[in-house]
């Protein structure tokens, strides 16, 4: 049998367990593979000048360079699904800024805070209105730079609600209502992503979420979420020019 979300297989004494258990099991398992490729990446790529000439009586490699610290600027399209067959999702936007410490010319840790949003909509008989959500998403991601122009990113996010609102066209007064708060709470999760560089500083990244907040049996507004974003991010340094002395 196959999970729907992840596409692990998973044996067959694990459905016996709590969905929580179940899922926290194949979070383990997707993150010790991520651990083990991107520990991979970093000790056969970051060997140091001295090393390579001892090992291969070579000299230096000119193209060895890259930034200690670059800074970056994203805008953002999301398309977020709750984990309820009674919505259906919108497009919606945000933005954010990031840091990213290089260790080595092939791997670093970024930190990405964003402002983001999520759009969806009540498909009931009696309930057709919109939610529209704001939250602060804090990344912690490693990012293996496979080539100057590709680099892969996974780890862990906290989405932190700021503002949530419910819409009615059908209604006059009033047309918004604001959640109060603890409806929508303090979302874990984790995230993938694949980005590439076109052109001069400018990257396109590819992103999957998954938030799984435990749901509330006693509303019907979803608090679990996943879905995948479309993100320009502009570098301040040229990730492939090389650093001034």
């Amino acid at each position: 049998m196959y999970n729907s979300i992840l596409h692990f297989k998973i044996p067959l004494f694990l459905y016996e367990i709590s969905p929580r258990k179940r899922y926290l099991l194949q979070m383990k398992k997707l993150y010790r593979i991520l651990g083990i490729s991107l520990l991979w990446v970093y000790l056969t790529q970051a060997q140091g000048d001295d090393l390579l000439l001892q090992q291969y009586r070579t000299g230096p490699d000119l193209d060895a360079f890259y930034h200690n610290w670059n800074f970056e600027i994203q805008a953002n399209f999301y398309r977020m699904r709750p984990d309820a067959s009674y919505t259906k999702r919108r497009v919606s936007l945000g933005g954010g800024i990031g840091v990213e410490r290089r260790l080595s010319k092939t791997f670093g840790l970024a930190l990405s805070p964003q402002w983001q949003t999520v759009h969806y909509r009540y498909d009931l008989p009696n309930n057709t209105s919109k939610d529209r959500l704001q939250y602060l998403l804090l990344p912690f991601t490693g990012r293996a730079h496979l080539t100057r122009r590709l680099f892969l990113e996974a780890g862990p996010s906290l989405a932190i609600p700021l503002r949530a609102t419910n819409e009615d066209s059908i209604r006059s007064l009033p047309p918004t209502d604001h959640y109060n708060k603890g409806v929508f709470k303090v979302n874990p999760g984790m995230l993938l992503a694949v980005s590439y560089n076109p052109w001069w500083r400018l990257h396109v990244k590819v992103m999957y979420q998954l938030w799984r907040r435990k749901a509330n049996a006693l509303q019907y507004q979803p608090n679990r979420f996943r879905g995948f974003s479309l993100q320009l991010h502009y570098f301040l340094k040229n990730p492939r020019k090389k650093p001034t002395p």
